[in-house]
């Protein structure tokens, strides 16, 4: 009977505040939600997204159970933003893949909404399994964009379709066969928007070890910016009774097969062999961190890649209050030192006592100076080097600072634009609300650009598909 080998590792990002993804990995299940919608919006969707697809699937292990389980967290998510104010407009996406009975034998389903992406890695080839449902994959496959001006569009990040924004939602889906060998990734678009295809199956090639090959990925992914939270599962079917040769799919929108019983299975938990530690999901649904990451090359003990998967980003490190004796303090600092006897004029031991105080005081207050000053400069730097587009007497608008203020500094408006609210699609207001964190004036500016325009961009698009001249997606 096939199983996944997969583990899984999420990041915040080199930009973000927080992490709106969240992933599962099992041995029969994998699920990846980008959520959107703020700070606590896109949280709560995609963990409701995440938790609400497992415990469907749990009822009713088939194809048709995993795509009756994503319209089910649809409809939650949907109902529990209309009941609170603060979460209006949140939405996720959401891909996942489960292996299930069917009469013929186990088969992989698989399922999206929205642009996060499934890939399959078989035989050194990288194939997209899935569609993107946003306004930019829309425009590709219509011919009016090229491959190169997708990957600048500035409306690139403008979804379609994604979970809990409508009432009803339409969810991709289709099946393949699980192949002894093959390897399957699950991924949020900050992957994909950071790493290309040769690289990601360069990675998916060069790590035999999914959670090696999880690690790579979103190391890679930092590497090249990290401008988004990024998120992977890497499978690889084990113990299936069918090998060798191509995988074989069947899409459909609703394939169906008939539900048995729930199995429990455990998750796997497969340390990386030339890399440090990696967290994966285990237990619990949990959404696994590599907010702090060791260097790869750094040497570590066993030990210290225990500690270092639950040691949190912001740990205190220890700092050294001494370096070595008092004769190497005063040699840097200037002063010659003589044991007594040593010259003529050598100074009595009270006064050198003295000396030795004297400059232990002036080297720790000037340490506590350099810490202090250490520690202003950065609480400056981190608020004046964050801009966010937010809302000021109903006009969207970009602020320098962090949205409410950051210790004692308030945010500055810096420039506001005649757009007003009603100009802009419900689910972006929520997000101007809470404010929209960008690194630079220059992104801010393109995302304002991007709500300008992205009305008339749907409006159009909408009016030539039911003109019959756009395809459908």
């Amino acid at each position: 009977m096939p199983t996944f080998a997969s583990a899984s590792a999420t990041d915040v990002g080199n930009s973000r505040a927080t992490n709106q993804d969240f992933v599962y990995a099992s041995e029969k299940l994998c699920i990846v939600a980008d959520g959107m919608g703020g700070h606590a919006g896109g949280e709560v969707a995609s963990r409701s997204a995440v938790e609400g697809l497992i415990a469907a699937f749990e009822e009713s292990v088939s194809s048709r159970g995993l795509l009756a389980g994503a319209k089910q967290v649809n409809r939650e998510i949907y109902d529990h933003a209309d009941r609170n104010e603060e979460l209006r407009g949140m939405g996720t996406t959401l891909v996942a893949m489960a292996l299930v009975p069917t009469r013929s034998g186990e088969r992989i389903s698989l399922i999206n909404v929205g642009d996060s992406r499934a890939y399959l890695f078989e035989e050194g080839e990288l194939t997209q399994l899935t569609q993107d449902h946003s306004l930019v994959e829309e425009m590709l496959r219509n011919g009016d964009i090229t491959l190169a001006e997708a990957a600048v569009h500035p409306y690139r990040h403008v979804l379609t379709r994604a979970i809990g924004i409508e009432e009803r939602i339409e969810v991709d889906a289709w099946t393949i066969d699980p192949i002894t060998g093959t390897r399957l990734l699950l991924c949020s678009d900050g992957l994909t928007n950071e790493c290309t295809d040769v690289e990601i199956a360069e990675i998916l090639a060069t790590n035999a070890v999914p959670s090696d090959a999880c690690y790579a990925l979103v190391r890679r992914a930092l590497d090249h910016g990290g401008n988004d939270n990024v998120s992977v599962v890497v499978a690889d079917v084990v113990g299936s009774v069918v090998s060798g040769g191509r995988s074989r799919s069947r899409r459909g929108k609703r394939p169906s097969a008939a539900p048995l019983p729930v199995v429990p299975v455990a998750m796997t938990t497969q340390p990386p062999t030339t890399s440090p530690v990696i967290p994966v999901a285990t237990g619990p649904v949990e959404a696994a961190a590599l907010d702090w990451m060791p260097t790869p090359s750094a040497p570590t003990s066993a030990a210290t890649e225990a500690v270092s998967v639950i040691a949190p980003a912001n740990s205190p490190q220890r700092s050294p209050q001494r370096s070595g004796g008092g004769r190497r303090q005063r040699r840097e600092a200037g002063t010659t030192w003589r044991p007594p006897g040593a010259v003529e004029n050598a100074p009595s031991m009270r006064s050198l006592g003295e000396q030795l105080i004297t400059f232990r005081v002036a080297l720790f207050c000037f340490l506590m100076a350099l810490v202090l000053a250490g520690a202003v400069g950065f609480t400056v730097w981190f608020d004046k080097a964050t801009y966010f587009i937010g809302i000021d007497r109903q006009n969207v608008a970009i602020y320098n600072g962090r949205p409410g203020g950051f210790l004692w500094f308030h945010p500055t408006l810096v420039h506001r634009y005649p757009l007003t609210v009603a100009q802009v699609l419900p689910a972006n207001v929520t997000l101007l609300r809470t404010g929209m964190l960008e690194s630079s004036y220059g992104t801010a500016e393109t995302v304002v650009s991007a709500l300008t325009h992205e009305l008339a961009a749907i409006a159009a698009v909408n009016a030539a598909t039911n003109s019959g001249t756009v395809a459908n997606g």
